[in-house]
């Protein structure tokens, strides 16, 4: 039994150490990007953004980025009218102010 005792005691430090180097050595991981949506016809972007204004629903929608360097959001935000083609997507404490064409997909909820 003491034997035992002995062998785990000795044994412990080399088998923690390995298991916390490979937990700490594990590549981070990135976060994903949403998954592309197909975009909406734009009949259908317009009227959904119009019935969203006038109720005031919340909707999701898919935000597009400006240029090649940004990266695409997924955002459940309420919408208001800005101008003809700008408008203001406004969810918790985050703010999207985007222009028609970056609206890919939107949706009530």
């Amino acid at each position: 039994m003491m034997q035992i005792e002995q062998t785990i005691f000795r044994d412990a430090p080399q088998k923690i150490s390995g298991r916390l180097r490979k937990l700490f050595e594990q590549a981070p991981h990135a976060p994903l990007e949403p998954v592309l949506l197909h975009q909406q016809p734009v009949k259908q972007r317009q009227l959904f953004i119009r019935r969203a204004i006038e109720d005031g629903r919340l909707v999701f929608a898919q935000l597009l980025p400006v240029n090649g360097d940004g990266h695409r959001v997924n955002v459940h935000a309420t919408v208001k009218k800005l101008t003809n083609d700008r408008f203001l997507f406004q969810a918790h404490n985050l703010s999207y102010v985007v222009h028609f064409t970056q609206i890919n997909y939107i949706a009530s909820l």
